[in-house]
Parts: C-alpha cells; structure tokens; sequence
C-alpha cells in the first residue's frame, strides 16, 4: 500500500507540476484521468497517508502540494515535530533510494 501511495503521490506532483508551469488555464478545465480514489479512505489511514504524501511532495519539489499536505495533517492532529520528522525522513528515503538503485559512489584513493 505504501508504495502505491507514493507513486500514486509522486504521479499527481507531476501532473500538478505541470498546470503551474505552464500557466495556460486551458489545462485546469480539464479532468486529469489519473484515479486516485484511494487517497478518500486510505487503508493506512488518513494521518500516515498524508504524512507520506507530505514527505513525497516535498522530494519532488511541489509547493502547493506541501502546503496541502501539511494542513491535512495538522488538521489530523499532527503536531509541528511530527511534521518535521516526516520531512526529515523524505530526503533519507530518496537518498537511499538512489544509493539502492545506482549503487554505491566509486571509492577514491586518498592522494
């Protein structure tokens, strides 16, 4: 469920993206065609959900998603270190995601 959750959010950053780029409202009066049903009742619940989705928009680099997320969670209840936790671990996540995938940086010898 967690990796539905954050690519499904990583896939709505880009769309999202996208519409602030390209500052033609044409592409605001039309439906995304992305189902994401899933974010209404998530099975993980709605606090760990939009946390995830806050941690997700903040690697990607989407302001307007940050700063929904942030108010859904602190609409949860979620205090502000709560919310820094979560922003912290994003970037670790991401990070060794890209170590996993690309592996390890070549050693270098000392000179």
């Amino acid at each position: 469920m967690t990796g539905w959750a954050t690519s499904g959010t990583a896939t709505l950053n880009v769309y999202y993206r996208f519409r602030h780029f390209v500052k033609n409202t044409h592409y605001e009066t039309l439906q995304t065609g992305i189902k994401m049903t899933i974010m209404a009742r998530p099975v993980v619940g709605k606090m760990f959900f939009e946390l995830l989705s806050l941690a997700v928009s903040a690697v990607y680099g989407w302001q307007t998603c940050v700063n929904s997320h942030e108010k859904a969670v602190r609409n949860e209840g979620a205090t502000r270190g709560v919310v820094f936790d979560a922003i912290r671990l994003g970037p670790v996540v991401k990070g060794l995601s890209v170590a996993l995938i690309d592996g390890p940086l070549p050693q270098t010898t000392a000179v």
